[in-house]
């Protein structure tokens, strides 16, 4: 885990190597209760700083992006990247209280659907805590079916409200979560938090399974 703040402020100034071509990223970004008109703009401008530094496009490392609250929306799909930046300047704060298992449940649909072969990343921002309400799912829950496909997940938490027990359980590793205490340092550290998940080496997901039949009926016949 890496928490930034004024006395860690590392700026980043090398120039970042492209994700490889067939990755596939999904960002999510927080737009529920709680997260101020101010806040959410950096976050925005985070979201597109990243996509800068991992260089996307629709022939290289392509980006989606999901906006959630009580609810996940799809903002920006991968065949629509050229026109991030455009989407996401535009979107809206809407307000309802925080479900990421929400988010996280439309990036699995959006990976499953639409990922090509290749490295899956989903990048979760989030500004609070999870919602309390009926048939929430569990962050651990919500995130397996992810980890099963062989996505890695990696979690920008700006503030001070979260701690680990929040959501140490949605990364492999806890120096996949990265710590902002204040919405201000989310861009000077773009490049920083870029190379972080850029060098991360890949995993598999689970293999198919295959079927193979042979139709053998025309061997009987006279």
């Amino acid at each position: 885990m890496l928490i930034l703040s004024t006395d860690s402020l590392f700026l980043a100034t090398a120039p970042l190597t492209p994700l490889n071509p067939n990755t596939d990223v999904v960002f999510l970004l927080d737009a529920s209760k709680g997260v101020t008109l101010n806040v959410y703009q950096m976050e925005k401008d985070f979201i597109v700083s990243m996509a800068t530094q991992f260089n996307v496009s629709q022939a290289g490392p392509r980006a989606a992006v999901i906006m959630y609250d009580s609810f996940a929306y799809t903002l920006v799909r991968f065949n629509e990247t050229t026109g991030l930046k455009d989407r996401v300047d535009k979107a809206l704060l809407l307000g309802l209280p925080r479900r990421m298992d929400e988010a996280l449940q439309q990036a699995l649909r959006m990976l499953t659907k639409f990922g090509r072969v290749g490295r899956k990343i989903v990048i979760l921002l989030t500004a609070g805590l999870q919602a309390v309400q009926p048939n929430v799912k569990s962050l651990s829950e919500a995130v397996m079916p992810l980890k099963e496909l062989g996505v890695q997940t990696f979690v920008i938490a700006i503030g001070l409200q979260l701690n680990d027990g929040d959501i140490v359980n949605l990364v492999d590793r806890r120096q996949d979560i990265f710590r902002v205490s204040d919405a201000r340092y989310l861009i000077p550290q773009a490049p920083h938090i870029a190379r972080k998940i850029r060098d991360k080496p890949g995993k598999k997901g689970k293999k198919p399974t295959y079927f193979i039949t042979w139709d053998i009926s025309d061997l009987y016949k006279n």
